[in-house]
């Protein structure tokens, strides 16, 4: 039974959706990305797995209740610290989509991740400033360049998203939440990632934990499959390979990330 779960704190409230089961999958979002995202998987779990979902504050439906000093990264992990802390899950797998790898700096530091983290597969994920197209576009813009270009975006949201994915099928429910993001929170949010790329080495980090990765077909991400190990690429698909192709990447994700 999936649970509507809720954090709050003085700084922030978290939205998330969790459902228990002997294997827990936490899935994480990029930029404003949302938990809505990874709803799916539901219809391919095994009947006994969990997973966590969650709106990261400033995305979706979360949000900051007052501007703060804290990096937005520090605090989204923190918030998924004590979300995973209140629903007592333990050996969980970490499936990481586009710039959430981000978050793999800050869990570095905490002996809580090194300890529960089993596995980590990342879905085309951000790993170089080369990955970080849109993010160093609106980093480049003056405050008022960047309002005008977030309000066309948010007006043409739907069209945008839907012109990246591969299927046919429309994903209303994800755009509508896409749209809450906070503006400032994004902005601030792109900033730190464009600092954390480029002064990290992301796949550095939780150096023991068994990596898988999975990319949509591309020249950039054959080369890739050089590079790396536990590589998976799949055709047919754009970014968002979990909603162009979710068969295969929920059936990698289960395989790979036990």
């Amino acid at each position: 039974m999936t649970k509507i779960g809720q954090l709050k704190t003085q700084e922030y409230i978290c939205n998330y959706l969790f459902c228990n089961g002997k294997k827990i999958y936490i899935f994480l979002n990029g930029s404003i990305g949302v938990k809505e995202f990874f709803l799916e998987f539901k219809k391919y779990k095994k009947k006994n797995d969990g997973f966590l979902l969650i709106d990261m504050p400033g995305f979706g439906s979360s949000h900051l209740k007052k501007k703060t000093k804290k990096k937005i990264t520090k605090i989204h992990v923190e918030a998924l610290h004590k979300v995973i802390l209140k629903e007592k899950i333990i050996n969980f797998s970490l499936i990481l989509f586009s710039l959430s790898t981000v978050y793999l700096v800050i869990m570095e530091k905490l002996n809580f991740f090194h300890k529960n983290v089993s596995k980590i597969v990342f879905i085309d994920p951000s790993l170089n400033l080369s990955d970080l197209v849109w993010s160093k576009k609106i980093s480049k813009m003056s405050k008022p360049e960047y309002l005008n270009y977030i309000k066309f975006y948010k007006k043409n949201l739907v069209s945008i998203f839907h012109a990246f994915l591969f299927t046919k099928k429309k994903y209303f429910n994800i755009c509508n939440n896409m749209k809450m993001f906070d503006n400032s929170v994004l902005y601030q949010f792109n900033q730190e990632c464009i600092k954390i790329l480029k002064s990290k080495r992301i796949l550095s980090n939780l150096k023991k934990t068994k990596k898988f990765f999975l990319f949509p077909k591309s020249k950039k991400n054959l080369k890739i499959e050089k590079k790396l190990k536990n590589v998976f690429i799949l055709r047919g698909c754009g970014h968002y390979i979990f909603l162009d192709k979710p068969k295969q990447t929920y059936t990698l994700i289960k395989k790979y990330a036990r």
